[in-house]
């Protein structure tokens, strides 16, 4: 199983706690999978009487592991290991929310892996700490919370120009009453901007800035 990459092309393994991550996060785990590399290996260990979600994936090699407890963590540490030491992966990904898999992450980071944690809000922050780097799945904020308003608000304005294009200056002026940045922890709108990449593209300097929306 191979996914297409435009970047780095390093051989990248991922595993998943399917007993403990909803299928619903599988979009998340295979987007950052891909970010370290090509994905050549892509498996998710469980008990697949209940898993059924992630069993019917087919981009996903499901592992029906339902021994007990922990069954599951077994199974994906031996493979994941075994993976490791047969030299097929320069990278892994590891997706739970559980502390247990702290030592694997770090005996992988010892063996010279980059090490992609993937877990939800509760994850642990042992199993964060061992690994390279963590990308925490948070829920999305509530439609009425001050930072979806803010994005709301400031979308709709840029949306509303017919280059889609809006100067820092301009949209100030239109949003000013409404939206303080530093009600939101920054200085000034640069700032209030600059520090969601994810959502919005800076260019130029100063109060002739321009931004547009950043797709996908």
């Amino acid at each position: 199983m191979s996914f297409e990459f435009s970047g780095r092309t390093d051989p990248v393994a991922v595993f998943v706690d399917g007993d403990n991550l909803s299928h619903d996060d599988a979009g998340v785990i295979l987007t950052e999978a891909q970010k370290l590399g090509r994905v050549t290996l892509c498996r998710v260990y469980g008990n697949m009487t209940k898993a059924t979600a992630w069993d019917a994936d087919p981009a996903f090699s499901s592992r029906h592991a339902a021994g007990g407890k922990n069954c599951a963590d077994m199974h994906l540490t031996i493979d994941a290991m075994e993976h490791v030491l047969a030299g097929r992966a320069r990278a892994m990904v590891i997706a739970s929310n559980d502390g247990d898999f702290g030592p694997l992450a770090m005996r992988l980071c010892e063996l010279g892996l980059d090490v992609q944690g993937i877990g939800g809000a509760k994850a642990s922050l042992a199993f964060e700490a061992a690994c390279t780097k963590f990308h925490r799945m948070l829920p999305p904020p509530s439609p009425s919370s001050p930072e979806a308003v803010l994005n709301q608000q400031v979308r709709k304005a840029i949306s509303d120009q017919d280059t889609g294009r809006i100067t820092l200056q301009r949209l100030g002026g239109m949003l000013g009453k409404d939206i303080k940045p530093k009600e939101h922890g920054a200085k000034d709108w640069r700032g209030l901007l600059s520090v969601r990449p994810e959502h919005y593209v800076l260019s130029g300097s100063s109060a002739e800035t321009i931004v547009s929306l950043r797709h996908p």
